[in-house]
């Protein structure tokens, strides 16, 4: 299925994807490479803005949540800069790989509305 033939039913897969992920782990394998690459701020900060995103949604009843999980992504993460920053290293983090496929999806859809 192409995306653009149901946005719907991608942004719900890429929410849950994303929402999905162990932000934890991936927090704490930053911080670690960081001490070598000198780059866990500039992915630090919108990682954890991603993990309070998913957390929010889990937590969620809402009937939008999906829309208010990529509505509080838009204000609080900065998924461009993420993206560029973590694709090169995505091997090294657990999930990274998932993560950038999502934030594909992500700016697909972005790019979309």
């Amino acid at each position: 299925m192409v995306l653009s033939e149901n946005p719907s039913w991608a942004k719900e897969k890429t929410v849950q994807l994303l929402a999905g992920l162990p932000y934890d782990a991936m927090l704490k394998a930053v911080k670690v490479a960081s001490k070598l690459t000198k780059s866990e701020n500039s992915v630090a900060t919108p990682l954890s803005a991603l993990k309070t995103a998913s957390d929010n949604y889990k937590a969620s009843t809402s009937e939008n949540k999906v829309q208010e999980y990529i509505d509080f992504l838009v204000a609080n993460a900065e998924v461009e800069l993420l993206h560029k920053t973590l694709e090169p290293i995505a091997h090294s983090i657990p999930g990274g790989k998932l993560l950038v496929k999502g934030l594909d999806k992500l700016l697909e859809l972005k790019k979309q509305n």
